[in-house]
């Protein structure tokens, strides 16, 4: 396994597609206004779901708790590359 940098549009609402050790996924990051947080869900190209409203926190294994055969190998850390190691925010 890589690591694999995947960035982000700076829009509160987007979807984009990116491979994962061969197998491409769709991402949808959307921020909540009411919680003040990014969220992400991951499904296949099938549309099928691997991970539904996953809250983006720094230095944190997004899919630690997913279990589905579908889950791409290795793990998804969302890093601040600021250096101020903080969760992200809408700006």
């Amino acid at each position: 396994m890589a690591l694999r940098r995947i960035p982000l549009a700076p829009y509160p609402h987007t979807t984009q597609q990116s491979e994962l050790d061969g197998v491409t996924y769709s991402f949808r990051f959307r921020w909540s206004q009411r919680a003040e947080c990014w969220h992400m869900d991951l499904r296949t190209l099938d549309d099928e779901p691997v991970a539904l409203s996953v809250r983006l926190v720094h230095g944190f294994p997004l899919l630690r708790r997913v279990v589905r055969a579908t889950r791409p190998a290795g793990e998804l850390y969302m890093l601040d590359l600021t250096g101020r190691c903080e969760d992200p925010n809408l700006e």
